[in-house]
């Protein structure tokens, strides 16, 4: 290959890296989470409350912010900016509440089966990669 055709690869796959770049960033910035695995929680309950309804943590992400603020795998989410989670549309309460734009606050109150006692957490949410 001459030095002319290489100079035209070199830059043709510089520019598709600038654009896949570009289009990475633009993704990652425009929604926010803290680093964790939710689902709906159908058949818990305690002597005192029944939390069926309320979204449980699957897994927490090793070094997300859901981690650095000590959620762990099987709390239990009873509010999220003061938003009841029991009973509601848990795809709703994903995408409306728990995420949202980075570097935002999202405001937790959690149940901690394993002490058995209740909890809040301002926690700010940072890019998601995909």
């Amino acid at each position: 290959m001459n030095t002319p055709s290489r100079l035209l690869l070199t830059i043709a796959i510089a520019l598709s890296l600038m654009f896949f770049m570009g289009s990475l960033v633009v993704a990652v910035e425009e929604s926010g989470g803290i680093g964790m695995k939710v689902t709906p929680l159908y058949n818990y309950t305690t002597s005192k409350e029944d939390k069926r309804g309320s979204i449980v943590v699957l897994d927490v992400f090793k070094g997300s912010p859901a981690q650095k603020h000590g959620i762990q795998k099987g709390d239990i989410i009873l509010k999220i900016n003061d938003q009841i989670t029991r009973e509601q549309d848990f795809e709703y309460l994903l995408h409306n509440h728990l995420r949202g734009p980075s570097f935002t606050d999202v405001k937790l109150e959690i149940w901690r089966p394993s002490i058995q006692e209740k909890f809040t957490l301002e926690i700010q949410r940072t890019p998601m990669v995909y």
